[in-house]
């Protein structure tokens, strides 16, 4: 019996060596294929300036006419007090931001954490 705890002390050592040994080499072969990548990058300089302002006309075609509500629920107590003041106020400046950059406004729902398994789904 006492063979057979040894046998299985080795195995599982020679596994986890084996699993160090191939996460560590990942490295050598990132750092090379970032230089790779950097040539490649320096010598098309002109087609990343092509692509860069065609997703500058992406951004630019996103229709925000439409307003749009963003629901955030999270879980936890609705806060109290000067939190509470403190979280309208906050909410009152982003949405304004919001508004203005993107046509959208932000709501947050609290769920208790009485009620979190029963509306978890």
């Amino acid at each position: 019996m006492n063979m057979k705890k040894r046998m299985m002390a080795v195995l599982l050592t020679a596994i986890m060596a084996a699993s160090l040994a191939s996460c560590g080499g990942g490295n050598d072969t990132s750092s090379a294929s970032t230089n790779d990548s950097s040539t490649t990058t320096e010598s098309s300089g002109s087609e990343s300036a092509d692509s860069s302002e065609e997703s500058g006309d992406a951004s630019a075609e996103i229709d925000t006419s439409e307003h749009v509500v963003i629901n955030y629920m999270t879980t936890g107590d609705k806060p109290t007090g000067d939190q509470a003041a403190t979280l309208d106020s906050m909410m009152t400046k982003l949405n304004e931001i919001l508004t203005e950059k993107v046509n959208a406004e932000l709501e947050i729902y609290y769920i208790p954490w009485t009620d979190y398994l029963a509306n978890y789904n």
